[in-house]
């Protein structure tokens, strides 16, 4: 199954696939490199079609002049633009939800600290699409600490870390969503810094440069939190 075909456009759920094909965890972390590292693999779509009112949209990846697809929206422009519920839509659809996180992606390569999985949740936090990609760390430069052994990303451990990313997340939307009127982008660098705590040992470790920064500016600090 070619990976462009498959629903499995992030690690994490293609290894719940995996494992539920009888894949042990021991052989799938042997295979991470190659099978899960989905990041590392060249994104070769610059722009999709949705159909939006009947009528059919175009959407270019961040960072491309509209001359390479004339009549097209910005990704980031179209979901800042969009109403929570028609996003929520398009999520339901694998082959929308598929095509949103692609362009997201675009160019590939990159670790999103601000996970595509976790697209509506920031969404209805009103967090800045544009945040998703402003931090964003080279996938080669990606690394977190288990104990005090170095962990790279789309290797040991790999699929565990972004489970806890996504965690963190998803505690920061759950937070806020018992108080609305709350600060949605403090409380998210609130469990963000949490989750740096662990990866990076309580700044034993110096985390990657934008995590940090996200950090930083979800919690209006002036100074990074570890140095």
């Amino acid at each position: 199954m070619d990976w462009w075909d498959s629903e499995y456009l992030d690690e994490t759920a293609f290894e719940q696939y995996l494992l539920g094909e009888g894949i042990t965890e021991e052989q799938l972390e042997k295979d991470l490199g190659n099978r899960l590292n989905l990041e590392d693999r060249p994104v070769k779509r610059t722009h999709c079609e949705f159909i939006e009112g009947g009528k059919k949209v175009k959407v270019r990846a961040y960072g491309l002049d509209e001359s390479s697809c004339p009549g097209s929206k910005m990704i980031t422009d179209w979901l800042t633009e969009m109403d929570l519920e028609t996003l929520k839509g398009y999520w339901q659809n694998n082959a929308d939800k598929n095509k949103i996180k692609c362009l997201m992606r675009y160019p590939g390569g990159l670790h999103e600290w601000l996970i595509l999985a976790a697209i509506p949740m920031l969404k209805e936090m009103q967090i800045p699409m544009t945040y998703i990609l402003n931090y964003r760390t080279p996938t080669k430069e990606c690394y977190f600490f288990i104990g005090n052994k170095k962990c790279c990303h789309g290797r040991n451990r790999s699929a565990g870390m972004h489970r806890a990313l996504y965690r963190a997340i998803k505690a920061a939307y759950e937070e806020w969503s018992k108080n609305k009127k709350s600060n949605a982008c403090v409380i998210l660098g609130e469990h963000l810094q949490q989750f740096a705590k662990e990866y990076y040992g309580n700044g034993a470790y110096k985390m990657p440069e934008d995590l940090n920064n996200l950090i930083v500016e979800c919690r209006n600090k002036e100074k990074p939190l570890y140095e």
